[in-house]
């Protein structure tokens, strides 16, 4: 009985170079899924911290209104997201000219697969003559 070499079916080398080249296919597409995945993970947390700072800006804005005194020169905390803790530092500058004007510098930091980000916003805060009621 002979066997022909072209009989039906697949030799060994066939099939692991069909398997290498379905491997390298899952690699070329695996590699940028896990990538948009790490953008959009990022892009979570930085929408949360621009929310959650924001509201910070606002609290601050508000009891600067009420107390009409100018503001600490720096100071720091931190802020709860849904899945995330912000530490937040914030410098109060006094510009020259206007005694009442104020710039705040606020940097907002948090750790994100393994690296620390950074989110930084200035605002300017016009305190009033007397406190609001």
């Amino acid at each position: 009985m002979k066997f022909s070499r072209h009989a039906g079916g697949m030799i060994l080398l066939e099939i692991l170079i069909s398997v290498a080249i379905l491997s390298g296919g899952l690699v070329l597409v695996y590699h940028p899924l896990l990538a948009s995945f790490h953008a959009l993970d990022y892009a979570d947390h930085r929408m949360e911290a621009n929310r959650l700072l924001t509201l910070k800006i606002r609290e601050f804005e508000n009891e600067s209104m009420v107390t009409a005194s100018p503001p600490a020169p720096a100071f720091e905390g931190t802020l709860l997201g849904e899945r995330q803790v912000y530490a937040y530092t914030a410098r109060t500058f006094k510009l020259v000219g206007d005694a009442k004007l104020v710039q705040v510098e606020w940097r907002l930091t948090w750790k994100s697969s393994g690296l620390e980000k950074l989110l930084t916003r200035f605002t300017y805060l016009l305190l009033p003559h007397e406190p609001v009621a």
